[in-house]
Order: C-alpha cells, then sequence, then structure tokens
C-alpha cells in the first residue's frame, strides 16, 4: 500500500519542462552590392564583326585648255651711241673695269680714254678694240709741287726718270699715246703759271727723247681762272 502512495504521489507531481539546448546562430549570408548585381547580371558585350571598307571613289579630272602664251615685248632697236655727228668727249677711267668700258669702244665712237691704269694688257686690249681712241695715262705718285717754291727743271727731271721705265715697256709705249703729269695743279698768278710751263717744257722735252709725247696742264675745272 504504502508502495502505490509513493507512486501516485509521483504520478501527481508536475513534469518539469526541460531546458533547451542552445543552438548556434545562423550567421546571414552576405548580400551582393548592387556593383556586383549588375556586373553579374550584365550582358557581355558582343564583338563586333570585321565589314568591308568602302574605297573612296576616284574622280576623273576634267581638261582644261592650256592658256596661250602671253605676246613677248618687242625689243627696241638700238640707238646709235653716241647719235649725231662724232664726239670729242671722252671716258675717265681709275683702274682696269674692262667689260663695260670694253662694249664702250667697240662703238667705235668713243674719242679719248684717259685712265690710272696703265697695265700692259689692259691699253692693248683697249687699243684693239678702238684703235682711233686717244689713250692718255697720267702718273701719279708724286704730290702737288709748291710752285712758289721749287725748282721746275730738276723736278721735270726727277719726274721723267721716275716714268721712263714705266713708259718705256713695250706694250705700253705701243698703246699709250701720251702721258701727263700732276693733276689739276692749282695756279693763282702768273708767276706760278710760268713756273709750271717750265717744269712741263722740261718734261716734255726729255720724254719725246725717248719716243714718248706728253699731255701738258691736266688743269681742273675753274683753274686757272680765265
Amino acid at each position: 500500500m504504502a508502495i502505490l502512495l509513493i507512486l501516485a504521489a509521483a504520478c501527481n507531481r508536475p513534469t518539469p519542462t526541460p531546458t533547451p539546448t542552445p543552438t548556434a546562430t545562423p550567421i546571414p549570408s552576405a548580400t551582393p552590392s548592387a556593383t556586383e548585381m549588375a556586373t553579374a547580371e550584365a550582358t557581355p558585350l558582343n564583338t563586333p564583326s570585321a565589314t568591308a571598307t568602302e574605297a573612296p571613289s576616284i574622280v576623273e579630272p576634267t581638261t582644261t585648255d592650256t592658256p596661250e602664251p602671253p605676246t613677248p615685248t618687242p625689243t627696241p632697236s638700238a640707238t646709235p651711241f653716241p647719235p649725231g655727228p662724232a664726239s670729242k668727249l671722252g671716258v675717265f677711267v681709275g683702274y682696269n673695269y674692262g667689260g663695260q668700258l670694253f662694249d664702250l669702244l667697240s662703238t667705235g665712237n668713243v674719242a679719248v680714254v684717259k685712265t690710272l691704269e696703265y697695265d700692259p694688257n689692259f691699253v692693248a686690249e683697249m687699243k684693239q678694240i678702238s684703235p682711233d681712241t686717244l689713250i692718255v695715262s697720267r702718273y701719279t705718285p708724286l704730290p702737288l709741287p709748291d710752285l712758289d717754291n721749287w725748282d721746275p727743271i730738276a723736278a721735270a727731271r726727277q719726274f721723267v726718270d721716275l716714268l721712263l721705265p714705266i713708259a718705256t715697256e713695250p706694250s705700253r709705249l705701243a698703246n699709250i699715246d701720251c702721258w701727263e703729269a700732276y693733276n689739276e695743279p692749282t695756279v693763282t698768278t702768273a708767276e706760278q703759271m710760268a713756273s709750271l710751263a717750265v717744269f712741263e717744257a722740261e718734261r716734255t722735252r726729255l720724254l719725246a727723247e725717248a719716243g714718248i709725247r706728253s699731255c701738258v696742264g691736266n688743269f681742273g675745272t675753274g683753274q686757272p681762272p680765265m
């Protein structure tokens, strides 16, 4: 009887609620970002297929007429030099100018050439081109003299001694017609003119002995006063 009471009492006791076993909280999966979703959902680009390039069209050039060349300008006729009758005017040549002078001489109208250039070949060519042209040379190594204080006879002999070796060279002797002395001497008195005349007379005489002709005076414009 006692056992039954214990069982009955045990049956009437409340049944304890069992404590649940803790379980691990699941870790939520990562939500894909908008960029990843866009990338995943993007449709891959299609590789463009090669297409044939159209060749540019070639335009045939049109022919044009060749223009007529302009009418050539007529060449005027040469004017005779110098116009009219022969002139006594001449030219002065400092040194060997060659071409233009020779062209001028070839006209046959140059009466005289006065030159400081007495190169033998130069004067020979002038005479060959224009035999009738008078060639006057000037030897000017000496300064102008003091006409009031000099010995004109001694000066003439000194001048001739310097000139003879030059003037007697065969080509010069054959082609130079005459030689000047001082260039444009300034004469202001009758006494100076008389002294210069003595010089020129003696110079002319001495050169003539060697077969050389002289050109005297060679005064500048306005000298001497007349």
